[in-house]
């Protein structure tokens, strides 16, 4: 801008007087105007699109004006002389007028020069957009649904730490018994589990310019944290909790290792479907060591997805598909459990379990608050950060209601000899 302004002033020097002065107004009005709409726009916190709109709208009048002066200073020295009104009148009727009567009146009629046509190479770079899609879209991730098969509990402050009852069975079971002898003794005992919340955490740094200059920005930022933060939490709750502060309990830590059981080396050509009925029937037999006791009912069967891929892709010896009778058609339920696919388990991993067994504590849920750290405050930078206060827990005697393993083990340990 300050370059157009410097031209002009070059190019007004050779100009009357007064024709300079009213060039000079409309370039200070100009200014005025734009100065004015920057005002207005910085307010309404407009986009970086729109300031460069109303930037290009000033040069082009800036443009404009140059124009004009550069055409004043090509005239005949007698059309100098006129004022700049006089000089403006006089371009309207030589390129645009003819004089004519009407009805015994002076009438100016004005005809029009052929205009160049509108294109989209001349409209003006950047002026005139298309429609612009307002979210920038989002990136999948690993798909969330752990937070729907486990139970959830919304303790709030105060449930931290979280404390259970956990029943260990000790000796005896119920039997039957002869007129007048001793009865059997079942006896058991109880003991209390306890873990402390942990905080899960997501923050980034940006600039207060950059918030302004693109309000939806904010919001932008505040779903990607969350976005990020609840597949972190997903991921420790099935997969990688250590149960070590800062970390939480896992179902994968906690979760029994699979048994092949009575069925050990009795399985020919034992395959991935075998693997995972056989552990399905090891999460509804429970505890082995009490017959007395119930299992549980598996609610789900979690694999990786190249697992789930492969299994789809089963052939028999001909090359047709095939799958077991215990299973659906496309593989997606076994034995009426649901197959679920996942990114947190690798290839030769497998869970089986009833996920409503697990309980996550939410202490504190999900905030996001913005704070300046450090020197943010001097270089205008602002700190926006997502966290959830909570823990995990799977009782004792509950345990058994899971199932983990690896399917090369599990498949040799089935495998006739």
């Amino acid at each position: 801008m300050s370059e157009i302004n410097e031209q002009l002033k070059i190019a007004l020097a050779d100009l009357k007087e007064d024709t300079r002065k009213s060039i000079t107004h409309e370039i200070q009005s100009a200014q005025t105007q734009f100065e004015k709409k920057i005002t207005e726009a910085t307010k309404e916190k407009a986009s970086t699109e729109q300031f460069e709109s109303l930037k290009k709208e000033y040069d082009s009048t800036l443009l404009m004006l140059g124009t004009e002066v550069e055409k004043f200073k090509n005239m005949s020295v007698e059309t100098k002389k006129m004022s700049f009104e006089d000089q403006i009148s006089k371009s309207l009727k030589d390129n645009l007028g003819l004089i004519g009567k009407m009805n015994n009146r002076e009438v100016e009629s004005i005809k029009f020069k052929a205009a160049t046509s509108i294109t989209t190479s001349n409209f003006g770079s950047g002026v005139i957009r298309g429609f612009r899609e307002s979210e920038i879209g989002v990136i999948n991730e690993a798909e969330r649904f752990v937070f729907k098969l486990i139970s959830v509990m919304n303790g709030g402050p105060g449930s931290n730490p979280l404390s259970w009852v956990n029943r260990v069975p000790k000796e005896g079971s119920p039997a039957f018994t002869a007129e007048g002898a001793s009865k059997p003794i079942v006896d058991w005992t109880y003991t209390v589990g306890e873990t402390t919340s942990q905080f899960i955490a997501a923050a980034t740094i940006v600039t207060k310019q950059a918030l302004s200059n693109m309000p939806m920005l904010e919001q932008e930022i505040n779903d990607e944290l969350l976005r990020k933060l609840y597949n972190k939490l997903d991921n420790t709750i099935l997969r990688t909790g250590t149960g070590v502060a800062p970390s939480i309990n896992s179902i994968w830590l906690l979760a029994k290792l699979f048994s092949a059981g009575g069925l050990a080396g009795k399985i020919d050509g034992a395959n991935v479907f075998d693997v995972l009925r056989v552990a399905v029937g090891q999460v509804m037999m429970g505890d082995v060591t009490d017959v007395t006791s119930g299992g549980y009912m598996p609610t789900a069967i979690v694999i990786s997805h190249e697992r789930a891929t492969s299994m789809d892709l089963q052939k028999t010896s001909t090359y047709a598909y095939q799958f077991p009778t215990f299973a659906t058609e496309n593989g997606t339920i076994i034995k009426g459990i649901p197959v679920y696919s996942s990114k947190f388990l690798s290839y030769d991993e497998f869970l089986v379990g009833d996920m409503k067994r697990y309980l996550f504590n939410i202490v504190n849920g999900v905030n996001i608050e913005m704070a300046y750290i450090n020197d943010q405050f001097l270089t205008n930078h602002v700190t926006i950060r997502a966290e959830l206060n909570g823990c995990g827990r799977i009782k004792t005697h509950d345990t058994f209601a899971f199932v983990k393993g690896s399917f090369t083990t599990a498949a040799a340990a089935l495998e006739t000899p």
